[in-house]
């Protein structure tokens, strides 16, 4: 019976550190198992934060190409904008006309339109008494009978032209000038 002690004793201590052996390697593959998981996590995550920011790069860039097309826009039509804002349009530049009639016409009128202006202007200054408006241009057009042809004369602003308007009931009506 001390045999079957010895055998049964011999195998509880076999089972014994089978039993320790099989725990280590369960722990030891736990930890495996548990590192190589947090490997491939990482991995995974990493391919797909990778993916997330191509994407984004993408559509930022796409955003970015977007923004430059609209800002050419933009540029375009502050460009035209400011030429259609910088050129007065033709009734503009009328607005700023003033006719003139009765004006007696100076021989040395005919070949110096600059003699023209200077007598536009001092009309206004000794006529109306305003001398701080000056005409930027004076043209005289030819009448088709013995009477003195009709000035156009052009101020600089309407302000100018608005100042004159209001005087010109002062100018002393001889039965040539009128306006």
């Amino acid at each position: 019976m001390s045999d079957l002690k010895h055998l049964v004793y011999s195998l509880t201590q076999s089972m014994n550190t089978m039993h320790i052996s099989l725990t280590e390697r369960i722990d030891t593959l736990e930890k495996n198992m548990s590192k190589d998981l947090a490997q491939l996590i990482e991995q995974k995550v990493k391919h797909e934060v990778s993916q997330a920011k191509k994407e984004i790069n993408g559509k930022l860039s796409s955003f970015k190409d977007q923004v430059n097309v609209l800002e050419g826009k933009v540029n375009s039509m502050e460009q035209s904008y400011a030429s259609v804002v910088k050129q007065p349009s033709v009734n503009d530049e009328k607005k700023l006309n003033i006719v003139i009639k009765g004006l007696p016409h100076g021989k040395n009128e005919e070949n110096n339109p600059q003699c023209t202006l200077n007598k536009v202007n001092s009309l206004i200054r000794d006529g109306l008494k305003l001398s701080n408006i000056k005409f930027l241009k004076a043209e005289r057009k030819v009448s088709r009978d013995s009477k003195s042809g009709l000035i156009i004369a052009k101020v600089q602003s309407l302000e100018d032209k608005k100042s004159i308007m209001k005087a010109k009931s002062k100018l002393v009506y001889d039965g040539f000038l009128n306006w």
